[in-house]
Formats: structure tokens, sequence, C-alpha cells
């Protein structure tokens, strides 16, 4: 054997020793391994009742106790307002939605598309356009719809939200980012947190407020109980939602109660010894008009009739017949029928009469004594003389400017008074900076389910809104938009609505941050200071508002409503005090990522969408199966080597 055939041979030796020796070490000490699970993506459309936001979710493919890690990967604001505001261009409702939906189709890959959930919520915003239009309601749902479905995604659908939906899936969101449902231990593993309590979430929007907590007692009203699973562990919750209590439409219906009192025209309070000069006539009609604007529940404004009765006598109103009977008609004799009387006795004058007022009250009026008792039909309460007007159930707001630049019909026909009201064009609120004015048409005033219009109101004339910067008066009218009173049941928030005591710590987002925000009043102030922060923010002018804060322009004149708003709302609705306002806290965002109800939808999501099998693979120890790789590496370069020797080696 020649030199070349020895070369050749003891490469082709040492391929095939390098090529069992790699077999050898490919096939030793395999294991069964799983791969990693894929990444799932979500999209979620969170249409509110002034912007819809478009918020992009991932979460890996297996679950923790069947829901999911859901993580935040993008949001998208959608230009223009809430869908709600295109009942009457549904098609411009889906087309906005578009820009933000190729922006997520950017970010999710093109194979998982098609199995990627998509949703949309309609929140406030939508349930006050079904209430008030529900044909055009569903058409934006349509168009929306529409719009979503042209896109490679899996629609599951575009609906309306209820309230306690929304309320309870921001609980989630919140107590979510916190890590009280489910937090990484240090065994790098997902678990359950052992003795963490839960938080309660106070959510307000533009024209609904939330509020969402664990009791400590169980819930008594089930319209207002929820219950979840999640991570395992099984939560029941206390939610509510109340719907025109959100902050663009509270603002609303302040304004157009200052709207429907008759303001003064800058004057003061007359005198009692100036109100007692009046004539009877006139008398009996604003008793009327007071009594209607004290009752909370009286919801329509429909003219309808009532009776009051009065007597004269004595050197207080000499002259009239006794008793005088007045039959009134027009926006402030709102009652229901048959009849419901207010009777008033005016005997001889202390201030401006010495009155003792009596109510007669039918079966179908709901109402109450001035201390707040319930009579039977046909029961008279005599008050003692002398009492001041606002024992009859009017607030101290109402006789604020009740007498100047009020326009009032009052005239004697056949014993009968037509009563009607002028409204003024001139609005002075109390809670906007002294110095700042606005126009505002009463069509504009009166365009929500929330805002009821005085048959007397013409949609055209324009409205100067004048601010007063008074916010001792700007909280009593606030406070006018709630019913504080709890019916025999149970506690209560407002407007009769059944909650528990709250309890443990709360996160306020949303509207509550905002204005907050701005006053720099999210550092866990105490009460004491948050309200000496308000009152000093409220009493500034406008001119100077506009000198300290020159960018916020188109919110400035609202923040000290709001601040009341929402002062009043969680002291005096959700009942908290003074010992447990340290329990809220102030924020937008948690863990770097927003607050709202669509994480909490997704994470609810997550439970009814099954868990991916992951992928079972054969697995090799990385030094064996390296070894594996050197070897076969050198048996192909010997064997190389013996072709090219076998090929170009040339002998004589």
């Amino acid at each position: 054997m020649d030199s070349k055939a020895k070369a050749i041979a003891g490469l082709l030796a040492a391929t095939c020793v390098c090529s069992i020796i790699a077999l050898i070490l490919s096939i030793v000490n395999v294991k069964d391994v799983l791969l990693p699970p894929c990444t799932k993506y979500g999209l979620v459309f969170d249409a509110g009742s002034t912007h819809t936001s478009l918020y992009t979710y991932q979460w890996r493919a297996n679950k923790e106790n069947d829901t999911g890690i859901v993580s935040q990967v993008e949001a998208c604001s959608v230009s223009g307002p809430g869908i709600s505001s295109y009942a009457d261009d549904p098609a411009g409702a889906g087309a906005s939605l578009k820009p933000c939906l190729d922006r997520a189709m950017k970010i999710i890959p093109a194979e998982q598309q098609r199995e990627t959930p998509t949703y949309l919520g309609a929140t406030a915003g939508m349930r006050l356009l079904r209430e008030e239009n529900s044909s055009k309601a569903e058409q934006v749902l349509v168009e929306v719809s529409k719009a979503i479905g042209e896109y490679p995604v899996d629609f599951r659908g575009a609906r309306i939200l209820t309230g306690s939906e929304e309320g309870s899936f921001g609980w989630i969101t919140v107590n979510y980012l916190l890590e009280t449902l489910v937090k990484f231990s240090f065994a790098e593993k997902w678990e359950h947190p052992q003795d963490i309590e839960v938080l309660g979430a106070l959510d307000l929007g533009g024209a609904s407020t939330q509020i969402t907590f664990q009791p400590g007692v169980p819930v008594e009203d089930r319209n207002t109980s929820v219950f979840f699973r999640l991570y395992g562990t099984n939560y029941s919750l206390y939610s509510h939602s109340y719907l025109c209590y959100g902050q663009s439409q509270a603002l609303k219906m302040l304004l157009a109660a200052l709207h429907q009192v008759p303001q003064g025209t800058g004057a003061a309070q007359p005198s009692p010894s100036a109100v007692a000069h009046l004539p009877l006539q006139r008398w009996a009609c604003l008793w009327a008009k007071s009594w209607e604007l004290a009752e909370p529940w009286v919801l329509s404004r429909e003219a309808k009739n009532c009776l009051i009765w009065v007597e004269g006598g004595g050197g207080c109103q000499p002259g009239l017949p006794s008793p005088h009977i007045l039959t009134c008609s027009g926006i402030f004799c709102n009652f229901p029928s048959p009849a419901v009387c207010v009777v008033f006795l005016l005997s001889p004058c202390s201030w401006p009469c010495s009155i003792s007022a009596q109510r007669e009250v039918s079966q179908h009026s709901p109402c109450t004594t001035a201390r707040g008792q319930r009579q039977s039909p046909g029961l008279l309460r005599e008050l003692p003389g002398g009492v001041h007007p606002v024992l009859l159930g009017c607030s101290p707001a109402f006789w604020d400017g009740l007498w100047e630049g009020s326009q009032w019909r009052c005239s004697p026909i056949n014993g009968s008074i037509p009563l009607q009201a002028s409204l003024s064009t001139q609005i002075k609120h109390p809670c906007y900076p002294q110095g700042y004015q606005e126009n505002i048409t009463v069509a504009e005033l009166y365009d929500s389910p929330c805002v009821h219009a005085p048959s007397s109101a013409s949609p055209g004339p324009v409205l100067t809104v004048t601010g007063t910067g008074d916010p001792a008066a700007c909280a009593t009218a606030i406070r006018s938009l709630f019913n504080f009173t709890c019916r025999a049941q149970g506690p209560c928030g407002f407007n009769g609505v059944y909650q528990p005591p709250v309890r443990g710590q709360f996160f306020a987002f949303a509207g509550f941050y905002y204005a907050f925000n701005f006053l720099n009043l999210t550092r866990q102030q105490s009460l004491s200071e948050v309200n000496t922060t308000v009152l000093s923010f409220c009493r500034r002018n406008w001119i100077e508002l506009v000198q300290s804060f020159p960018g916020d322009l188109k919110y400035l004149h609202t923040y000290c409503s709001v601040a009341f708003y929402i002062l009043t709302l969680l002291l005096d609705g959700y009942k908290f005090n003074e010992h447990t306002w340290s329990n809220i806290h102030f924020s937008r965002q948690a863990a770097n990522t927003d607050i709202g109800w669509t994480l909490g939808f997704m994470l609810n999501l997550t439970n009814m969408i099954p868990t991916e099998a992951l992928q079972h693979v054969k697995g090799h120890q990385p030094d064996l199966w390296a070894g594996a790789i050197s070897f076969l590496t050198l048996a192909i370069v010997a064997g190389l080597v013996a072709v090219f020797l076998h090929c170009f080696w040339k002998t004589k």
C-alpha cells in the first residue's frame, strides 16, 4: 500500500470513529422537554363618554390557576370625541377607530392576528345614548363592528357594559397591578399573596362614577353584589355605578340647576321686612316654586296642576278673602295627580308673617315634612309659628337671589293664578372664578338625558355664564345635586342606593386623579389640608388664575367645581370621613400601566380562553450535545480531506 492509500485509509477510519462517537453522544441521556409557551395578544377598545382608547395586551398561552398573566403593550388614543357623539354620523364612529387598529396590526405578528380576540366595550356615554335613543345607539355599535370586522382579527363583538361591569373590571385592574391577586415569588413562580388585603376602586368617568370594594359584611342587595374567581381564589364584592354622576354630566346638571333658579342682579338679598311687603299672589307663586325645587324625587318638569291654599288676615296681608284658593299651573307645579296640596296659614305678622305651615299629601305623593318624616294621606303636620321658609325643604342656596330678577307673571283670574317663570339668560356660577365669563346655548345645556329642560326653555337663546367665585355657595349648590337620605333597608351611599360601610384601602383614578393632581393633592395630604387648598384656589379670580396657569386654560375654570364635587362625592356620597380619608390613594397608573376597566376585562376574559397545551420535544444536556456536534464536525472534515486526497493526490 502506497502512502496515498494509507493516508486516505487513516482519514476514513477517523471519519468512522468520530461519527460513531457523535452518534453515541447524541442518544445518551436524552430527556423530554416542554417548549416555552407562545405569546397571545388581545385588543380592547374602551369607548368612554368623552374619548376612545385601544389597548393592546399580551400574555403567555399557559396560565396560572386558569387566569393569564397579562401585560399592556400599547395604548392608542383615538382622535375625536367618544363614539356616543356620533349618534347622527354612525359611520364616522367606525372610521375614527381605524388609525389605532392600523397601529395594532404593526405590533401583533401577522401569523397571530387572526387568533387575536378583539372587543369593544362602551361605557356610560353609550348607556345615556341608549336611554335617549336606542336605535341610534344600536346603529353606532353596528358601524364600529363593521369597521373592526374589516381587520384580520378574531372580533368578538361590541357591546355596552353595565355600570357594575365597568366598576368591577376596574377593581380587577387595580388589584392585579398592585399584586394583591397574584405575585411572582422568590421561588420564581406566580403565587397568591398571603395576608394581603385587596384594595377598593373608585372610578370617576365623564358620565358615571363607580365604587367597588370587598366589604367586611355580607352584601344585602344582590343587585350590587359581584362574584369573581381569579387565580384560584374567590372574591365577593360590592359594586355600584351612578349614571349621570360622572364629572362632565354632574357639571352640566349643576349648570342647569343654576339656570333654573332665578338669578339676581348682584343686589343683596332682601331683608325679612322687605319680603313682608310682597303681594300675597307673588308670595304664593314663590312658595309653589320653592316646593318643587326642594323635592329631589320630582323627575319630570312637565306642567301639571297643584293647589295652594292661603289664608291671609291681620296686619300682614289685609283685604284678601279667607281662605283664598289659588290654582297654579306651570313648570313649578310638578306634582303627581290627583291632588297634592300645600297649605299655608298666615297669622298676624312676626317675620314676615308668623307662619304656621301645614302640608296635606295625597296617596300618590312621596312628600315629607320639613323634618323628613313620611306622612299618611290627609294628615296635616303643623310647624311652629315664625318658622323660616328654609325649614320647609328649601336649601339656603335656593333663597339666595330668589327675589331679584325673577320675572314672574302672577295675576288672579277668577281665583286662579297662571304660574309661569321666564328663565333668565344670565347665570351666576359660584364655582367659576370671579371675572370668568362664557356663553352657552340652551340647546347645548340640555342636550343630555341627565339634564331635564323646563317646559318654558327655548333651545335658541344664548346663556351668559358669569363666575362669582363663592366657595360656600359652590359647595351648597353641588350638594343639591344629591339626595343623601337613606331609606329604611340599611346604610346607603346617596340617592337611596344601598352601600355597606367602606373598608380598607382605595385607589381613586381617572377623573378623581386629574383634578386633584392639578391642585397637587395626590400625595396623601390630610383632609384639612385638602379643604384648605381647595378653598384657597376657589377664592382666586380669573385674571390671577390665567397668569398662574397659562397652559391650562381649557379646563382651568372647572377645577374648583370638580374639586368640590369630588369632596362631596367621597365624603357625603361614599361616606368617607376624616379618619378614612388617608385610605384613599389618587393615581393615574400602577406598575406603569393605565388604570381602567380594560385590563380587568382582559384578565377575566383569559379565564374563558382555554389554556394551550405546551409542545413536547426531545432535549439533550448542553455539554453532551456540544461534544456530539464537535465529533460530527471532525468526521465531516476528515471525510472531505480523504476525498480531496483521492482526487488530487497523483502518484508516479
